[in-house]
């Protein structure tokens, strides 16, 4: 029992880590939506790069929603073997896999439109990329893996309830 204890508090303190995290993100995607992109004088801003961006923001804000989502129901339920938590950390899974092949594509766009592209000369130049590329695929790969860890478990739950 005291394992479970010891889980659940866990689940607590990183619930509240990532509720800080979420807010830092909404506090900073607000600050761009309302401040709006530093654009050199002279240049055009390219909407294709905002709507780039604010997918990319809405991806990320998913995943810190599902993540909360997850932690919250481990320090609530009894067990955290539900199909619920399964289906969360799928979820999980398919968005934080995304992001690799979106931030290729995303960074083919530019961020401001040059002068030349008015005249139909557009230099498309990628931006700088902070992470190898395969990583955020690679750590969605292995949340699904833990998802499927948690199926699992909902059946060694089960035959455990079951035998008492």
């Amino acid at each position: 029992m005291d394992k479970i204890g010891k889980i659940k508090r866990t689940a607590l303190v990183l619930f509240m880590v990532v509720s800080l995290i979420l807010l830092y993100n909404i506090i900073l995607a607000g600050r761009a939506a309302f401040i709006g992109y530093a654009v050199p004088i002279g240049e055009a801003l390219n909407p294709a790069k905002i709507v780039f961006d604010a997918i990319r923001v809405l991806i990320v804000l998913s995943v810190l929603l599902c993540a909360m989502v997850l932690l919250r129901t481990i320090k609530k339920d009894e067990t955290p073997f539900n199909r619920k938590n399964v289906k969360l950390l799928k979820s999980m899974a398919f968005l934080i896999a995304v992001l690799d092949p979106y931030e290729i594509v995303a960074s083919r766009v530019p961020a401001v439109l040059p002068k030349a592209a008015m005249s139909g000369l557009l230099r498309f130049e990628p931006t700088t990329v902070f992470l190898p590329s395969g990583c955020f695929f690679v750590a969605g790969i292995v949340v699904y893996c833990v998802s499927l860890v948690f199926k699992y478990g909902i059946s060694l739950q089960k035959q455990f309830d079951e035998t008492l």
